[in-house]
């Protein structure tokens, strides 16, 4: 799931595009690109819902990515996440996906242990 990802908004609506290597273009609902895609997919194919709060978009992309990047030796460093709307875009501030294990470690599995350093 190589390729690039092209998100925007026209007098259409909002749109996604995957753009693999040999140039098409798709134009899809939900989009994830690069080695942990298949792990993303499976978060996106089941907590996407057509009419969520940008809140609840927002933690959904957290979490696809973090899924993304857990067990994938290829994934990993920083989610960057930006809400495009038809009047502007919001760049949030980039996380370091250590922190996003976090606020998803309920649905991590058993195999993790740890104390979060609430101090820091």
């Amino acid at each position: 799931l190589q390729g690039s990802m092209i998100a925007g908004y026209d007098k259409r609506g909002p749109a996604i595009f995957r753009v693999d290597s040999e140039g098409q273009r798709v134009q899809l609902r939900l989009c994830s690109i690069g080695s942990g895609s298949l792990s993303a997919y499976g978060i996106l194919d089941n907590f996407y819902e057509p009419k969520m709060t940008d809140e609840e978009a927002q933690k959904l992309g957290r979490r696809a990515i973090m899924h993304a990047t857990y067990r994938d030796t290829g994934s990993g460093g920083v989610c960057n996440l930006v809400h495009i709307t038809a009047k502007e875009k919001i760049r949030f501030p980039p996380l370091d996906v250590s922190q996003l294990y976090y606020e998803f470690a309920d649905e991590l599995g058993r195999d993790i242990t740890y104390e979060p350093n609430l101090e820091s």
